[in-house]
């Protein structure tokens, strides 16, 4: 009779855990995406009206935050059926190699930030992961497929040659939207970032590609960061 009422107990506790996650994800605000700057509402307006975007920028400008906080609006709003984020295996390779784990356990560290962006759209991020909905892929692993109602996020573009960025922005499927993201001052490619030569190749020939170049003057983050952004900028610049 004890071990019955302690069954009974257990599960009342189970379906009173159940009611509460219910009721905090019913009661989940997210927070509202507001541009902060001129550049920032015509890249939210590009990632509204536009199936493919190239944002180019240093830190700080908003590029990565807008991309995921819009991505994660439209999973939510269930306008699209799942989340890519991706990024090169260049720059971080070396030390992906030596962390134990899966992929998506290997890329985290590199695309948290992105995550965390997510979660204040999306609240409980884990249901979302664990049933394939946002989903962590190095950019070499989804080169040549395609992706239905997906939005595809690429950070550190940068760090792709022009022939694997080829590979992805000819080979998008219907419903779906893909947003390239980088900083060119931080490249790790020896022989040149393909993300400049995409931009190149767009504007020559009028793809229908929305781009946003920030600058510094873009930078929203502490001034600090915007200091030193154009203390280097400055330093590039200068004769040797």
């Amino acid at each position: 009779m004890v071990k019955s009422e302690g069954f009974l107990m257990s599960r009342q506790r189970r379906k009173k855990s159940k009611k509460s996650f219910s009721e905090e994800k019913n009661e989940f605000k997210p927070k509202l995406i507001i541009p902060l700057n001129e550049k920032q509402s015509q890249y939210l307006n590009l990632l509204q009206t536009r199936d493919q975007i190239i944002s180019i920028g240093s830190a700080g400008t908003g590029k990565t935050f807008l991309a995921s906080a819009f991505a994660a609006q439209q999973l939510r709003d269930k306008h699209i059926e799942k989340i890519i984020l991706a990024r090169p295996a260049v720059g971080a390779s070396t030390s992906v190699g030596f962390l134990k784990g899966t992929v998506e356990e290997k890329l985290y560290p590199w695309l948290q930030p992105m995550l965390s962006v997510m979660k204040s759209q999306l609240g409980n991020l884990s249901a979302y992961q664990n049933s394939g909905k946002i989903q962590m892929l190095p950019l070499e692993m989804i080169r040549g497929r395609s992706f239905e109602n997906t939005i595809v996020l690429i950070d550190e573009a940068q760090n792709a040659d022009i022939h694997l960025l080829k590979a992805i922005v000819t080979r998008q499927g219907s419903g779906s939207k893909i947003i390239i993201m980088g900083d060119q001052t931080q490249s790790d490619v020896v022989n040149g970032s393909g993300l400049k030569k995409l931009v190149y190749i767009g504007k020559k020939h009028g793809v229908c590609v929305g781009v946003v170049e920030f600058c510094s003057d873009d930078i929203i983050r502490s001034g600090i960061v915007k200091q030193w952004v154009q203390a280097f900028e400055k330093e590039e610049k200068a004769p040797t």
